[in-house]
């Protein structure tokens, strides 16, 4: 009975080891893990993770963050998850291997949180990510996307852009609704990256 107890123990510890290189898994992620090898028909140890974070008071930008990931979903198997801002942090993105970045445009740049979010990244080593950006906007305005663009290049140089940012025209001033075929747009964008990951 004391071999076969110590057996077990041994074949728990490998099996958990199995889904991490970072550190051990509960039981309850290890469940999640395998339902992921089902669902994909690969193991989760190759299989790449992404991130997507947004902020959206009226809807539109979330939309597009759902869209992105419908769209490399679609083109790859990967796991994604899409998170508000508000409910993540920014160690968390350590877990993944792809981070893309959402945002409206307010007052010519993306809104606090966002700018709060990218600041933080600048002090994690996020060397060997990719990543890219979009957002929202009213006027054919594109500063929010270049300004993410610009802080990432030079003050996150360890994520690596691999696509240029997706500007997602919304209709009236705030409220929107998007543009028709902003959003077919957005999974395009998302199969691009998927290309690229």
């Amino acid at each position: 009975m004391f071999y076969y107890l110590i057996f077990k123990f041994i074949e728990f510890t490998v099996y958990t080891d199995s889904y991490s290189t970072r550190a051990k898994y509960s039981t309850e992620e290890c469940e999640r893990y395998k339902k992921i090898e089902k669902d994909y028909g690969r193991s989760v140890v190759t299989l790449s993770r992404v991130l997507i974070v947004y902020w959206s008071k009226f809807g539109n930008t979330k939309a597009v963050a759902e869209a992105i990931a419908k769209g490399i979903k679609a083109a790859k198997k990967v796991e994604v998850v899409v998170r508000n801002v508000k409910e993540i942090k920014p160690e968390e993105a350590l877990d993944y291997d792809t981070l893309i970045i959402g945002s409206p445009n307010q007052g010519g740049g993306p809104v606090g949180d966002i700018k709060n979010f990218l600041k933080k990244l600048e002090k994690l080593d996020l060397k060997g990510k990719t990543g890219a950006v979009f957002d929202t906007h009213a006027r054919n305005d594109l500063k929010a996307v270049q300004k993410m663009e610009k802080q990432i290049r030079e003050k996150i140089p360890g994520l690596k852009l691999v696509a240029p940012g997706l500007a997602a025209k919304i209709e009236g001033f705030l409220k929107g609704p998007l543009v028709e075929g902003e959003l077919a747009k957005a999974e395009e964008f998302g199969k691009s990256i998927s290309t690229k990951i």
